[in-house]
């Protein structure tokens, strides 16, 4: 019918919050891995809302999969009646309009893997705060960072993939 089931395999690996060193190609093969898992749910209307390392797997044969879906909703569906009014996510991952709890879209999905492959290349979140609120509001008035700043031997096209996946508009 109308209804829509999420089951997940039996992973064996280890999220990638636990994995420490990522080479450029490592970076960009997971990024990429982690982008064909967001085509997917968003191409059945799925969005995931709480993208970040904790919730991809690594599994030992190097295969990535997005998990917990536990905060998705549908991307048709009213985010108010959903969400109460309360944003939810984890505050380094959140999009602008996630922070502002304005209505979302996959974008903020890409956002998310915007700043997670900003950690995997960088070993650093883009904006950081001694709290959430620091944090949200750093996300919210500040530049994106260039992550070449951190990391000048990136090329300047991934530099530009990964600001551009965090573009504030």
């Amino acid at each position: 019918g109308q209804l829509h089931y999420l089951t997940m395999e039996l992973l064996q690996g280890e999220p990638l919050s636990r994995r420490r060193a990522h080479g450029l190609a490592d970076a960009l093969r997971i990024g990429t891995e982690i982008a064909r898992g967001l085509v997917v749910a968003h191409a059945v209307g799925v969005l995931h809302r709480d993208l970040k390392p904790d919730n991809v797997m690594v599994e030992e044969s190097g295969r990535v999969a997005i998990t917990d879906f536990g905060i998705a909703r549908g991307l048709d569906a009213d985010e108010g009646r959903l969400t109460l009014g309360v944003a939810l996510g984890t505050p380094a991952y959140m999009a602008p309009e996630q922070v502002e709890g304005r209505p979302l879209d996959a974008r903020a999905d890409v956002y998310a893997l915007g700043v997670l492959l900003y950690e995997l290349l960088t070993g650093a979140l883009p904006f950081a705060g001694d709290s959430v609120f620091a944090m949200a509001a750093a996300r919210l008035h500040q530049p994106v960072p260039d992550p070449r700043d951190l990391r000048p031997d990136l090329p300047v096209a991934v530099a530009e993939l990964v600001r551009s996946t965090m573009a504030k508009r």
